[in-house]
C-alpha cells in the first residue's frame, strides 16, 4: 500500500491499476468477459436514494483498508457488518482495490448475495474491462472519478455502464470536474470531501459544489461524516452520504447503535 515518491496518490494509484488490469486481461479475453455477464435492472442505485424512506439516506461502504487511515478491518466479517448495514443503509458501497485498500471483487460478489440493496463497486475505473467485471460480480453501480479520467473515457465508462443497468456514481471535488461531468448527464453524483491527489479533507466542499449542480441531479457527500453533527452541517447541500471509515473502526457490538445515532436527527 505503499505511495511512490513525488507521485500524488491518486497518480500512484491508477498508474498501478493499469497494470493490475493488463494483467487480469491477459488471464481472461474481455470477449470472454463479455459473454459471461448479463445486464441488471437499470437505476436502482438511483433509485435507492429517490424512494421514500429515512430522511437521511446512507450509502454504507465495506473498506477493509485505505492509504489515509491504514488497515481499518485486519478480521473483516460480514456476518458482523451486513445485518447492520442493511438496517440502516439504503445501499452498500464495496471497496474493490486489493492493492490500496484490502479489498477485491470477490468480496463484493460476497455482499452482494447477503444484502437486498443495490452494490456500488468503488475501485479506481478507468477501462470498459472493469464495468464488466464489477457488473458479473454483482454490482448494481459503479464509481467514475472525474479526476482520473479523460472526457472521452468518462463518455465511454458512463455509455458501457448504462448498457449494462448500472448507475454511473460520477466523483467530482472541484468545481472543474463538476462542470465537466455536467456534460454527461449525469442522475447522481458523488461530493468528495478528501482531495485525492493530497488526501486532505475539506468539509465545505460539499456545500461549495453542490451550488453548481442542477436540482434534478442527486448529490451525494463522502469522507469525513464521522458525526450525526457533520451530516446535520452538510444535509441541506445534499441528498445522502456515503460513509464507510467511521463505521468501519466500530467494534461489532456497538454498530447497531452507531447508525442509529447517524440516521435518526
Amino acid at each position: 500500500m505503499t505511495i511512490s515518491t513525488g507521485k500524488s496518490v491518486l497518480d500512484t494509484i491508477v498508474a498501478h491499476k493499469r497494470e493490475e488490469v493488463a494483467g487480469r486481461k491477459k488471464q481472461r479475453r474481455f470477449e470472454d468477459l463479455t459473454q459471461a455477464v448479463t445486464p441488471c435492472p437499470p437505476n436502482q442505485l438511483e433509485s435507492a436514494f429517490r424512494q421514500n424512506g429515512p430522511a437521511t439516506k446512507i450509502m454504507l461502504e465495506i473498506k477493509p483498508a485505505s492509504p489515509s487511515a491504514g488497515v481499518l478491518a485486519p478480521n473483516l466479517d460480514l456476518s458482523q457488518i451486513l445485518p447492520a448495514y442493511n438496517q440502516y443503509g439504503i445501499a452498500i458501497s464495496v471497496l474493490t482495490d486489493a492493492h490500496f485498500f484490502g479489498g477485491s471483487l470477490d468480496l463484493l460478489a460476497q455482499v452482494a448475495k447477503q444484502t437486498p440493496h443495490p452494490v456500488l463497486c468503488k475501485d479506481f475505473i478507468i477501462d470498459p474491462y472493469q464495468v464488466y467485471e464489477a457488473r458479473l460480480a454483482g454490482s448494481a453501480a459503479v464509481l467514475l472519478i472525474v479526476k482520473s479520467l479523460e472526457d472521452s473515457q468518462l463518455a465511454e465508462l458512463m455509455e458501457v455502464s448504462r448498457s449494462l443497468g448500472l448507475t454511473p456514481l460520477v466523483e467530482v471535488q472541484t468545481e472543474d470536474e463538476v462542470e465537466r461531468a455536467l456534460q454527461f448527464n449525469p442522475s447522481i453524483l458523488l461530493i468528495n470531501n478528501r482531495n485525492l491527489q493530497t488526501l486532505e479533507m475539506d468539509m465545505e466542499t460539499t456545500a461549495r459544489l453542490s451550488a453548481y449542480i442542477p436540482k434534478d441531479i442527486l448529490r451525494i457527500s463522502a469522507s469525513g461524516i464521522e458525526s450525526r453533527a457533520d451530516i446535520d452541517r452538510i444535509q441541506p447541500f445534499c441528498d445522502g452520504f456515503l460513509i464507510g471509515s467511521a463505521m468501519m473502526r466500530q467494534p461489532a457490538d456497538k454498530l447497531a447503535a452507531a447508525l442509529q445515532e447517524l440516521t435518526c436527527a
